[in-house]
């Protein structure tokens, strides 16, 4: 079974949408049991609270930070804390089944995506962060050389496990974000 995050699309435009338009047209599209066998999957136990923050994470491509998300949470159920979702987003990270994203500015608060494929991000000075067309990651990761990273390896004593690229940019004065 394919639990890979599942996000909705506009009707008209086919575009990705924003957290916000997606909690507007109605509750996410992953079941609870597709969350329970996710959480059993990773030995986590199963409670509505935590449900309800995976579900509020997987369905968005915002990459929310804790804030974002405990506003759309407390629209299913108004008792979760700000406490709740700092503590849960932890155990979700350390379980794999989202990550923890720094943002843009060293003052920033984190972000976090459900989207733990290896994908490339642009990290915008307005906080904001997108993911980079698959395909477009793809290239720029094949144009890193495996000379280049064996020479980092040599000079610096270690191994390489995992290249984690992302990409820092300006949103156009005019533009009020990234278009889709």
């Amino acid at each position: 079974m394919n639990l890979a995050p599942v996000f909705r699309l506009g009707a008209e435009t086919g575009t990705i949408l924003t957290m916000q338009e997606q909690h507007l047209q109605g509750p996410p599209v992953l079941s609870d049991e597709h969350i329970r066998s996710a959480f059993r999957r990773r030995g986590l136990r199963f409670t509505r609270q935590r449900a309800s923050i995976f579900r509020a994470l997987a369905s968005t491509t915002s990459h929310p930070t804790a804030d974002e998300l405990l506003t759309f949470v407390r629209d299913e159920d108004p008792r979760v804390s700000l406490a709740t979702i700092y503590n849960t987003l932890e155990v979700f990270t350390d379980s794999g089944l989202c990550r923890r994203l720094p943002g843009a500015l060293a003052s920033s608060a984190c972000r976090y995506d459900a989207d733990t494929r290896h994908h490339v991000h642009l990290i915008a000075d307005n906080g904001q962060i997108m993911d980079v067309p698959p395909e477009l990651g793809a290239e720029l990761m094949a144009h890193l050389s495996s000379d280049t990273v064996a020479e980092i390896e040599r000079r610096l004593g270690v191994k390489v496990t995992r290249v984690d690229l992302r990409l820092i940019g300006q949103i156009a004065p005019n533009d009020g974000g990234f278009s889709s």
